[in-house]
């Protein structure tokens, strides 16, 4: 889950593998105005309002996986698909991972336990706050919708049925054959 190697994550709050106490450290953040707004640029957002992320970071026996179990929430304005009105919605996401080592993510599958998604461990430290906004990106409604917002309504035109067009191209032929019989 490394940030692309030359590319600053917009959040990063890297964690020290050594840093990991034996019964697990717990972390909790809040993004600052300007972490949040790198987040809105990059999810293309009118605003991230809040973000707070609340882990608790444990290592296994042998001091691998190094395992994640938290949650991520946040604040966020959205664009209505169907009004293209600015509203604020509440986003909130459970994350459970795995850091394993080795560079390829199938590698990490088989050796992260049942119901958890796996990371390839990279080096000696992993960002929570990358996983953070990585979480905040799946979590958001990919269409969202503004509550009660309802779709515009066609109209066939005038209720004059001689100056309202033809209920489908076929309407035209079925009303020439009646003229014909």
């Amino acid at each position: 889950m490394p940030a692309d190697r030359g590319v600053e994550p917009e959040l990063s709050r890297p964690l020290a593998l050594d840093d990991i106490q034996a019964g697990g450290s717990v972390v909790k953040f809040t993004a600052s105005d300007e972490e949040r707004d790198h987040l809105a640029r990059r999810f293309d957002l009118p605003e991230v309002e809040q973000l707070i992320a609340d882990f608790k970071v444990t290592r296994g026996a042998s001091g691998i996986p190094i395992r994640v179990i938290g949650r991520v929430r946040a604040r966020v304005s959205q664009r209505c698909v169907v009004s293209l009105q600015i509203f604020s919605s509440d986003v909130s996401e459970e994350i459970e991972v795995e850091f394993v080592p080795g560079d390829d993510a199938a590698v990490a599958d088989d050796f992260a336990a049942e119901g958890a998604d796996s990371e390839a461990l990279d080096g000696d430290q992993i960002d929570l706050g990358e996983l953070a906004a990585q979480h905040l990106a799946l979590a958001l409604d990919p269409y969202p919708r503004k509550p009660g917002a309802e779709p515009p309504i066609w109209s066939k035109g005038s209720e004059n049925k001689e100056e309202s067009p033809p209920d489908s191209p076929f309407s035209v032929l079925s009303e020439l054959r009646k003229k014909k019989l």
